[in-house]
């Protein structure tokens, strides 16, 4: 939705920082909870306004120790899953 390379969103940087804006935040909502099938807030990526602490919170929702999962799998590994998966998101698939 952003159309932005993946390389260039960064864990860290905001959302609303690389043009995310109220409709887009609500897209996404609705993607996420069409593909993972869980409720989550319109307020999602405001609440949680960045890559990293959106993974976190979606990682515990589906009951995953996003802890064991870093300790299993490098961080670049995981940027690039997250990557492909947004951009599975932002294609109107489902991974």
């Amino acid at each position: 939705m952003l159309r932005l390379a993946p390389t260039a969103i960064g864990r860290a940087t905001e959302f609303s920082r690389l043009g995310l804006d109220s409709l887009m935040g609500l897209e996404t909502r609705n993607r996420l909870e069409r593909s993972l099938g869980l409720r989550l807030a319109p307020t999602l990526c405001f609440t949680y306004p960045d890559a990293d602490s959106l993974t976190e919170f979606l990682a515990g929702q589906l009951g995953l120790d996003a802890a064991e999962a870093e300790d299993e799998q490098d961080d670049d590994e995981l940027l690039a899953e997250f990557d492909a998966s947004m951009r599975a998101l932002a294609a109107g698939g489902v991974e």
